[in-house]
């Protein structure tokens, strides 16, 4: 849908979508129901969907909010990952302390004021 939003030829726009879901690892899922996917899957869908059209930067709140914990882990490698590769800039708001640590730069909020990390 982003691609066809954004004006692409059908064609194009589905070869986006490909691109994006196996740069996410979603290479095997790729013709499944959005129905029949863990909670993993959907979320790693959602990235897919958000970096199809390449933008310069993301926003993210709470992307491992609703997934366990080694699935949450597997999807902050992901971000750093695509952060690394695509040049792309996350801004990830975020309560799992564990995310936030895997992070390039980090920021805490605390009383209304933000702190840097590290």
């Amino acid at each position: 849908m982003p691609g066809i939003i954004a004006g692409k030829p059908r064609a194009e726009a589905l070869e986006l979508a490909r691109e994006a879901l196996v740069m996410v690892g979603m290479r095997q899922r790729m013709e499944h129901a959005v129905t029949t996917l863990s909670g993993g899957e959907r979320q790693r869908a959602a990235i897919a969907r958000a970096i199809l059209l390449r933008p310069k930067a993301l926003l993210a709140d709470e992307p491992t909010g609703n997934l366990d914990e080694r699935t949450g882990r597997m999807v902050g490698e992901l971000l750093v990952s695509l952060n690394r590769d695509l040049g792309m800039t996350f801004v990830i708001v975020t309560h799992n302390i564990e995310l936030a640590g895997v992070m390039g730069r980090r920021f805490e909020l605390r009383s209304g004021v933000l702190y840097a990390q590290g």
